[in-house]
């Protein structure tokens, strides 16, 4: 999966999307990426002591779905959209970079990543069918947590709850 987000991050260039500045091997043979340098707090923490106005709330919405669209015409879809993997450059809502494509899906992929029946991501930013875990999971997906972080960032409690939200 570390190979593989150095590869996703190759392909897609984006205001919005962290960028990749090196990746190789330590003399130990360890794999590393370096991405840029950024400076804020992820969306999460700024939400747990402030709210974006909506029209923040729109700005930033707008800007992530630039962002995923350029991963998705590139055949990417992130799969784990949510607030920690939201950046805020200098705590500005305006300024988002979205982070961590660890678990992304490459449309070209030959090998998959996770086997079917296996949900991966996070239960209250994931549609049904990644719940699931179906295999044809697609951009459709990532635009319906953009959704979830919208309607958090306005209300102030993500779309749906539970007693363990943590990523699966």
């Amino acid at each position: 999966r570390f190979e593989r987000e150095a590869k996703v991050l190759d392909l897609i260039k984006h205001p919005a999307i962290v960028r990749s500045i090196a990746r190789g091997k330590t003399p130990r043979g360890e794999p590393y990426l370096v991405l840029e340098w950024l400076d804020g707090e992820d969306l999460s923490r700024a939400l747990e002591h402030r709210r974006p106005t909506h029209a923040e709330a729109v700005t930033l919405a707008a800007r992530i779905a630039s962002a995923l669209g350029r991963a998705h015409e590139a055949g990417v879809v992130h799969r784990d959209v949510k607030p920690a993997n939201v950046f805020l450059v200098g705590g500005r809502f305006t300024e988002p970079r979205i982070l961590d494509f660890g678990i992304a899906r490459l449309a070209a992929a030959t090998t998959a990543m996770t086997k079917s029946g296996t949900a991966m991501g996070t239960p209250s930013y994931m549609p049904p069918e990644q719940a699931r875990g179906l295999r044809t999971i697609d951009a459709r997906a990532d635009v319906y947590a953009i959704g979830c972080v919208l309607y958090e960032c306005v209300t102030g409690e993500p779309p749906f709850d539970g007693e363990d939200r943590k990523s699966v």
